[in-house]
């Protein structure tokens, strides 16, 4: 049987179930439930990054918030001492963080956490739940979490880069509370998913290191593969890629899709389609499947990417290089794709290119097929790239998982935290 609206009330986050508390976290501080909300020293004591030591009491800042818990991978630290004098901002296990600026509405719950606290930059606040016979410290993570939670801040704060929502301001922001059974049974069932979501992206963490080890040891020769034996053989670059040109027609009323390469990762996308008549310049050229892409602007940030299926047919501005191989018999564009995610081969393009400063370096085209590398047999190289895509895919598949695992739990979020869907105590 659904709930009509006779066991409903209206708050400003929707509607809720009539037996249902609605506070404002002012009201939640005065009750003696939470603790008066704190956020990080301002001012001169605020520590500087002349500050900064290589261990001791983790220095919070917004991006040390990711993935709904705490990294301290992105973390700086200051001294003991240092924290021990400052004035406030002393967060410890148990307390729920939230970022008020700029990226306002992050979340995360200070758990087993080694250090005998932690201390937070102006950016963080800490939410410290002192009567827990009423609310539950997980319960408000993720009652901060909801989608109705996390547009109402978002409209308080102003939204964009400059989001501030500050600590008067947070005091006034609303709070629901079921009962505290209620509350329990919800954070058990979302702790769940937050469990298999972590273990699905400590799984890709792991993928992705064993990719990168296979990719050290099998595109440089130092681990061969069972029945390979024959040295590699080394090549100028001339010797195995060339340059293709296929140049546009023009015409200015034409809508052409345009493609781009993007920085590290090598991944292509699709930019926006555009007419001739929008485009700056004419000097378009037309990619096909198997092309291996190279941006003579942005190579040495490792800007290179090989042309799948999707993108076949698309355009490319006229400072990207569409190379093939020479000899498919002697080289696998597929293996070069693979060799250039690696450290050699991001060094052969810098060498290769002219510039005053690294980002606005210039790539040279001739004198990189100058430049050497070493390749094993077509049919190692051709296994080589079997298992290096079959690494790849287990990421990929990971990956789509994980997605699902997320859109899943913030559809019972949306369901559970505001009553819409009942849980059984």
């Amino acid at each position: 049987m659904g709930i009509t609206n006779t066991e409903l009330k209206e708050t400003k986050l929707g509607w809720i179930p009539l037996e249902w508390n609605y506070l404002t976290i002012q009201e939640l501080v005065d009750s003696n439930i939470i603790q008066k909300p704190m956020d990080g020293n301002h001012g001169n004591i605020h520590p500087v990054s002349a500050d900064f030591v290589e261990s001791g009491i983790p220095f919070i800042m917004a991006n040390c918030i990711k993935h709904e818990r705490l990294d301290f991978s992105e973390c700086n630290f200051i001294s003991k001492e240092q924290a021990d004098s400052l004035q406030k901002g002393f967060s410890k296990n148990g307390d729920i963080l939230f970022t008020h600026k700029g990226s306002v509405g992050n979340t995360a719950l200070v758990d087993d956490v080694p250090y005998p606290y932690i201390m937070l930059t102006p950016q963080v606040t800490y939410y410290r739940v002192t009567n827990t016979k009423i609310l539950s410290k997980k319960y408000l993570r993720f009652y901060f979490q909801s989608g109705a939670f996390q547009a109402y801040i978002k409209k308080m704060s102003g939204g964009g880069t400059r989001a501030y929502i500050g600590i008067s301001a947070q005091r006034k922001l609303p709070a629901i509370l079921p009962p505290i059974d209620e509350q329990q049974k919800i954070a058990q069932i979302l702790s769940q998913w937050d469990e298999a979501i972590e273990t699905t992206q400590n799984l890709i963490e792991q993928l992705q290191l064993r990719k990168k080890g296979l990719m050290q040891e099998l595109l440089s020769g130092k681990k061969r593969l069972a029945g390979f034996s024959e040295e590699w053989e080394e090549f100028q670059f001339g010797e195995l890629l060339q340059d293709v040109k296929r140049p546009v027609k023009w015409d200015d009323k034409e809508l052409y899709d345009l493609i781009s390469v993007r920085r590290r990762s090598g991944g292509l996308f699709f930019r926006e389609s555009l007419y001739g008549n929008q485009i700056l310049t004419k000097n378009l050229k037309t990619a096909k499947s198997g092309d291996f892409l190279i941006s003579k602007m942005q190579i040495v940030h490792g800007a290179s990417g090989l042309v799948t299926k999707e993108f076949n047919n698309a355009k490319i501005s006229g400072s990207y290089l569409s190379l093939r191989v020479i000899d498919e018999n002697k080289t696998d564009i597929n293996f070069i794709n693979w060799l250039s995610k690696t450290p050699y081969f991001y060094y052969q393009t810098l060498i290769s290119s002219y510039g005053v400063h690294i980002e606005k370096m210039t790539f040279n085209f001739k004198l990189f097929l100058k430049s050497k590398t070493r390749l094993p047999s077509i049919i190692e190289q051709r296994k080589i790239v079997e298992i290096l895509e079959s690494a790849q895919s287990e990421i990929i598949h990971q990956e789509d998982k994980l997605k699902q695992l997320k859109v899943s739990k913030k559809g019972l979020m949306q369901q559970l935290l505001t009553g819409k869907k009942r849980v059984k105590i």
